[in-house]
């Protein structure tokens, strides 16, 4: 992913993080003037390119101007990138921009790109399109203005100016903003300015510390220069570590839960529909738990996803009845008729607010919505709480859904003090049993029989990978699962059970013929890797985690049973084990069942935990002492 696209990301996640784009026409003398300025500035910066990384796209100026009324919020944005190739020319030479036309309207808009020789060509409606921006899971919805700026080349660079005006009187949601200085380029000028008028409300967090920033008792300017780019990692949620600058007009989160709570009060108004399709859904005999999974199931399998989220319904849920009417909606839509059937039938369900992009509390200091862009369903059973996603149309209502697990949440109910909190993690995420069966043939093969049992977690993503397909296209997918785990060049066969059952594990089982690979003599000497152990293990090594890493947890239950045929005689058992770290353990037992019948049962266990990036190091080490033991050796002689 090039730099300018991770860069858009960042800038476009949350719930609420809108703008609006249009032409303004006809253009005024105050928009001439502006464009005058900004081809000036443009110049200017032209004239220092050579200064500029001759590689990397360049971020040379940002300034965002935030004024806040009483009724309204008034931002002013500029910002110009600089492209040195023909390479960041094809693959960053646009902007995008995510609105909300409730709320939001836009004017005093200046684009144009600028060539090393100064040639101006500014962007006209035709260089703008709309596309909407739909995302699964997410209620984070709208359209995008996507600019292609015209006549852009290489050593060139763009300029965007605008201003949105925010109306406060439309929508029931706050307003606040995550400002992000620090991008995956480099950042040559950065400016924030914030000022409160007529007695408004705000309050800021600075999460960072690349910019300097002062506050009076009505302004917050916040700079910086020379801001050095971001390194891409792997297994880093870059919106816990990123520096960040938010702003806010909530004042507390008891207010911010109030009004997000009118719309969910307001969808719950309508929902005769309920008792009529609980009626359909359940029968006098079933158990609590046995209600609540079919529930779930209903909501997360037959209400299918669709986003609708315009029109008012950014983060107001649809009516329960329209919902159920429809059998579809987005990810509130359904938490909402989840959180009235199970009221319904006496479990005291509330809606949780998820920011899928967060795993730290650290940042989210102050009340905002812009944070979150997801909603469950969450309740309290015998002393445990579950929180159901009803947009997993794969896992079980028992477990938090893999995606969101550990992932910071708001629960929308009054509290003393109400808080952010995270969501709970399983301790091993990653559940498997696997039994195999090897019987080795007289000439030196052997044939196989597998049975993987994948559970939880684990079973979700394995159905959901499985549920959309064919007969052939499950084969083909198994196949290449079964040689990354256990070996290539073979034609397995598979039985599958448990795909439609959300609330079961699920089991695959193979069939395997191996053609000969070792001579028969008078000593043999086998080694048998236990694959599903090596495998998994491969697969938590860490290549690097510059910010610690939350480990999600694996266990595993093997037993290999060893044929051997008439006449063949172990001398040599494998080793029996005990591996025990601060990490997890490894153990095996061996016993030799029958003569010829030697069975092997291992077992690993590694809770979930979060680790230290000083700890990162250690953990690998374990790994691959973990991955050297899970060979399986044994020798004997055939009489």
């Amino acid at each position: 992913m090039n730099s300018k696209s991770i860069q858009q990301i960042l800038l476009g996640c949350g719930a609420l993080l809108w703008t609006q784009f249009a032409l303004a026409v006809p253009v005024s003398e105050a928009e001439n003037n502006s464009a005058t300025t900004l081809t000036s500035m443009a110049q200017s910066w032209m004239t220092s390119a050579d200064e500029f990384d001759n590689e990397s796209l360049t971020k040379v100026y940002t300034d965002i101007n935030h004024t806040i009324y009483a009724n309204k919020i008034v931002t002013k944005v500029t910002k110009a990138w600089y492209y040195p190739t023909k390479a960041l020319v094809q693959e960053s030479g646009y902007e995008t921009l995510n609105y909300n036309q409730l709320s939001e309207t836009v004017t005093d808009l200046q684009a144009f790109s600028v060539t090393a020789e100064g040639r101006i060509t500014r962007v006209t409606a035709e260089n703008i399109k709309e596309i909407e921006d739909d995302r699964y899971n997410i209620f984070t919805d709208g359209k995008r203005k996507v600019i292609s700026f015209p006549g852009l080349q290489e050593k060139g660079m763009t300029v965007l100016s605008y201003t949105v005006t925010h109306d406060r009187t439309k929508g029931i949601e706050d307003w606040s903003r995550t400002h992000f200085p620090q991008q995956f380029s480099p950042v040559r000028e950065y400016r924030l300015t914030v000022r409160a008028k007529d007695g408004a409300y705000f309050d800021y967090n600075v999460f960072n510390d690349v910019l300097t920033c002062d506050r009076d008792e009505q302004t917050l300017l916040c700079s910086g220069t020379e801001l050095a780019a971001l390194k891409s990692s792997e297994n880093v949620n870059w919106l816990d570590h990123i520096g960040q600058v938010f702003v806010t007009t909530t004042p507390d989160w008891n207010g911010l839960i109030t009004r997000v709570n009118k719309g969910f009060e307001q969808a719950l108004a309508s929902q005769s529909s309920v008792a009529e399709t609980l009626d359909m859904l359940l029968t006098a005999d079933m158990s609590v738990k046995q209600k609540i999974s079919a529930i779930h199931e209903f909501t997360a399998r037959d209400i299918r996803y669709v986003s609708m989220s315009d029109n008012g319904h950014a983060i107001v849920p649809h009516a329960v009845d329209d919902t159920i009417y429809n059998r579809y909606g987005d990810c509130k839509d359904k938490t909402v008729v989840l959180v009235a059937m199970l009221n319904e039938i006496g479990v005291p369900a509330y809606p949780v607010l998820v920011s899928t992009d967060r795993e730290s509390l650290a940042p989210v200091a102050l009340p905002g919505m812009s944070y979150f862009d997801h909603a469950v369903a969450c309740f309290e059973l015998i002393g445990n709480d579950y929180c159901l996603d009803a947009t997993d149309a794969y896992s079980d209502w028992r477990y938090v859904s893999d995606w969101i697990q550990g992932h910071v949440s708001l629960p929308l109910k009054q509290a003393a003090a109400p808080v952010p909190a995270l969501l709970p993690q399983s301790t091993h995420r990653w559940l498997v049993n696997q039994i195999t069966d090897i019987h080795y043939t007289p000439g030196g093969g052997q044939t196989e029989q597998q049975t993987v049992t994948f559970s939880n977690e684990y079973a979700s993503s394995m159905r959901s990978n499985l549920a959309s397909k064919n007969s052939e296209e499950q084969n083909k997918w198994l196949t290449s699962v079964y040689e990354d785990v256990v070996a290539t060049g073979v034609s397995p066969t598979f039985e599958v059970e448990g795909i439609d059952a959300i609330g079961n594990p699920l089991i695959v089982k193979s069939n395997t013929e191996y053609e000969p690979y070792f001579d028969v003599a008078e000593e043999f000497v086998l080694t048998e890797y236990d694959a599903w152990v090596r495998y998994e293990l491969g697969l938590m090594k860490l290549s690097e985690a510059p910010f610690g890493y939350g480990f999600p947890g694996l266990n595993i239950d093997s037993t290999y049973n060893l044929f051997l045929p008439p006449g063949w005689k172990v001398r040599s058992q494998p080793a029996a084990l005990k591996l025990t770290t601060r990490f997890g353990e490894l153990t095996r037992k061996v016993r030799l069942v029958k003569p010829n019948h030697i069975e092997v049962t291992t077992t690993l266990d590694m809770p979930q935990t979060r680790l230290p990036k000083d700890e990162v190091d250690e953990f690998n080490d374990v790994i691959d002492v973990f991955v050297e033991e899970s060979s399986i050796y044994f020798n004997g002689v055939v009489e």
